[in-house]
């Protein structure tokens, strides 16, 4: 188990009741091996969610769909190929847009043609 596992099955057992950590260890201890197979998908997850949710706190159950939910989105990214913008047009793992840029030609919410000091040409002008 990695740290990040590690961290996410803590977090995971704190959200347990009393008297049912075996059964939420082998639930996890499960779950976190089909991740190390590269075969956590969307709907294993939601198993994963089905099969914890009566060994949980009442507390604990909204916790788990938001991490469920996260997790989901993590999972299903890796089975699509190349990411799809979000509404600023950055790419999850582009090096050309992650960060700051977005589609319509601003970084850090300055237009591009104000970042190197040269105006911007437009259609019939040139340098």
């Amino acid at each position: 188990m990695d740290a990040n596992q590690q961290k996410f099955h803590e977090f995971l057992m704190s959200l347990v009741s009393q008297g049912h950590e075996a059964a939420a260890e082998t639930i996890l201890a499960k779950s976190f091996g089909q991740q190390d197979a590269g075969l956590m998908s969307p709907d294993a997850i939601d198993q994963v969610v089905a099969q914890l949710t009566p060994l949980l706190k009442p507390s604990g159950v909204v916790a788990l769909q938001q991490a469920a939910a996260g997790l989901k989105e993590m999972a299903g990214q890796g089975d699509q190929g190349p990411s799809q913008p979000d509404m600023e047009g950055h790419r999850r793992g582009d090096a050309e847009t992650t960060g700051t840029e977005t589609m319509d030609g601003e970084v850090d919410g300055q237009p591009d043609d104000e970042l190197d000091g040269r105006p911007k040409l437009t259609d019939g002008q040139s340098a």
